[in-house]
């Protein structure tokens, strides 16, 4: 129910109840920016402490450092650290990550590649401690599962790409 009230020389209407509900809407959405404002802050888009991670095998000798949010179309990567093996090494890239993104370039650049039924595997010359660096392209928006394998052990990670 409205009520007419008097400011000045002016008879407005005046609804307590639509008065509540535009408070109730502003509260809302002070709260919602304020979190979008944060999850920013945190790296959620982009740069910040939840934006970059690693995981690391059981034994340690494989680690992979990598971003958690990505975008589709542009260019991103991670870096497979190898602490064990030299000379011709294996490093292989599951297959379920070739259904959502491609592999622009490794470096250093793989003398063969082999494609397996669940993996493909890169063989590489490298010498303890190796870093390889793999530069991909997402293609699909949504979390995708990654595992990398090496000298018999393996590290499973999840990215997620944007828009």
């Amino acid at each position: 129910m409205t009520e007419l009230a008097r400011h000045g020389d002016l008879e407005i209407d005046v609804s307590p109840r639509f008065e509540r509900w535009m408070q109730r809407v502003h509260r809302v959405a002070g709260v919602l920016g304020l979190l979008l404002v944060l999850a920013a802050i945190l790296g959620l888009f982009g740069e910040g402490p939840l934006a970059h991670a690693t995981a690391s095998s059981a034994n340690g000798s494989l680690q992979v450092d990598y971003d958690r949010f990505i975008r589709t179309e542009a260019s991103s990567g991670f870096q497979v650290s190898l602490q064990k093996g030299s000379g011709a090494t294996n490093i292989a890239v599951s297959n379920d990550f070739f259904n959502s993104a491609s592999i622009n370039s490794i470096t250093p650049q793989p003398s063969s590649e082999t494609v397996l039924p669940d993996r493909v595997v890169f063989t590489i010359a490298q010498h303890p401690p190796a870093q390889i660096q793999i530069t991909i392209t997402p293609q699909k928006i949504g979390a995708h599962r990654v595992t990398i394998y090496s000298h018999g052990t393996s590290v499973s990670f999840t990215q997620f790409t944007y828009p």
